[in-house]
C-alpha cells in the first residue's frame, strides 16, 4: 500500500484540487481559488507526482476526474468538512458554550423521555437548541459522532461494545432493566409477574435478524446459557417490529429490551420481565465533551427521567 506524503502536500494544493474537481476547468478553478491558471496546473501536477495517482483525464477538450481521482476527491472533501466542523466545535468549547446539541437515538426505542428532557433543557437555556433524530444503527451513530453531526448517541447497552475501540469516545450507562418477553395473552406464561430463563425451555423464541442484531442475539443466548437453557430459535425476523407483528403462536415469545415504543401492536401483547437478565440504555459521546455543562446536564436529566 502506498503511503500518502501529507507532510509534502500543502493545504493550498488540496484546496485547488477540490476546486478543479468541482469545476472540471482549470481557469474557473483558478478564479475560485484566487490564483492563476498556471498555479492550478502546478498544484495538480504536484499532487499527482507525490501520490502517483492520475487525477484527471482530458478527452476531446473536456476535463474529467479519473476513477482514482474521484475517490481521492471525495476523501479530501470529507476530511475538509470534518476539519471545519472540528474547528467550529473547538471554538465553541473554548468559548464555553454549545448553542446547538444534536442527539441521536437508536430507532428501536421510544424517544418520549428524551423529547421531554430536551424540552426541559430548552426552557432553562432560552438560547439553546436541542435536536433529536432517530439513527438506524450503532455504526451510523459512531460515524455521525466522528464527523460532529451528533454530540450524544443513545444506544442499547449491548451495542456500546462497538464504541470501545474508539479512545475518543466515552460511554455512560443511563439505566438498566431486565430483558422482557413479549407474547400473546393466551400464552400460559402471560399470567406470571416474572419469567425465569428455565420457563423459556418450553417456548419457541423469535429473534431479530442476525444481520442487524448480532450482538443482541449473542447477549440473549449467553444469558440463557448461564442457566443451562438451550433455546429453540423458531424464527429470525428482519426487525423487532416484524418479530412482534408476526407473533401469533401461543408458545412463541419475542425477547427484546423494554424500551420499545408502545404502539398498537404491543397493546395486544403481554410484556413480562425476565429474571436474571439485563438490558439498558447507554449514552456515547466524545470524551472531549465530558466536562461540557450542557452535555452533563442533558445526561443527568435523561437518567432522572428514565428512572
Amino acid at each position: 500500500m502506498r503511503t500518502i506524503p501529507f507532510h509534502e502536500m500543502t493545504f493550498k494544493e488540496m484546496q485547488i484540487f477540490l476546486a478543479a474537481g468541482q469545476e472540471l476547468n482549470y481557469t474557473r478553478a483558478a478564479k475560485k481559488c484566487f490564483v492563476t491558471q498556471p498555479t492550478v496546473s502546478r498544484a495538480i501536477d504536484s499532487i499527482e507526482t507525490k501520490t502517483g495517482i492520475q487525477l484527471f483525464i482530458k478527452s476531446h477538450g473536456k476535463l474529467r476526474l479519473s476513477q482514482a481521482g474521484k475517490v481521492l476527491h471525495r476523501a479530501i472533501q470529507g476530511s475538509m468538512t470534518m476539519l471545519q466542523e472540528g474547528v467550529d466545535r473547538a471554538w465553541e468549547i473554548q468559548e464555553g458554550f454549545r448553542k446547538l446539541i444534536n442527539i441521536g437515538i437508536v430507532s428501536d426505542i421510544d424517544p418520549t423521555a428524551f423529547s421531554v428532557c430536551a424540552q426541559q433543557y430548552r426552557e432553562k437555556e432560552k438560547d439553546a437548541r436541542v435536536h433529536l433524530k432517530l439513527v438506524d444503527n450503532i455504526f451510523d451513530g459512531i460515524r455521525q459522532l466522528l464527523t460532529f453531526k451528533l454530540d450524544i448517541y443513545i444506544a442499547l447497552a449491548h451495542e456500546s461494545a462497538e464504541a470501545e475501540p474508539f479512545s475518543e469516545f466515552t460511554t455512560e450507562t443511563l439505566c438498566e432493566v431486565p430483558l422482557a418477553c413479549y407474547m400473546t395473552k393466551n400464552n400460559p406464561l402471560s399470567s406470571k409477574k416474572e419469567i425465569t430463563l428455565k420457563d423459556l425451555r418450553s417456548q419457541k423464541i423469535v429473534l431479530p435478524a442476525v444481520d442487524t442484531y448480532r450482538q443482541y442475539e449473542a447477549m440473549v443466548l449467553e444469558t440463557m446459557a448461564k442457566a443451562n437453557v438451550t433455546p429453540t430459535i423458531s424464527a429470525r425476523a428482519a426487525s423487532a417490529d416484524e418479530a412482534l407483528l408476526n407473533l401469533h403462536e401461543d408458545n412463541e415469545v419475542v425477547i427484546l429490551n423494554q424500551y420499545k415504543s408502545q404502539n398498537e401492536t404491543l397493546r395486544n401483547l403481554a410484556r413480562i420481565p425476565i429474571a436474571d437478565s439485563s438490558s439498558g440504555l447507554t449514552a456515547i459521546y466524545r470524551t472531549a465533551d465530558k466536562t461540557q455543562p450542557a452535555i452533563r446536564e442533558l445526561l443527568n436529566g435523561m437518567k432522572e427521567l428514565l428512572k
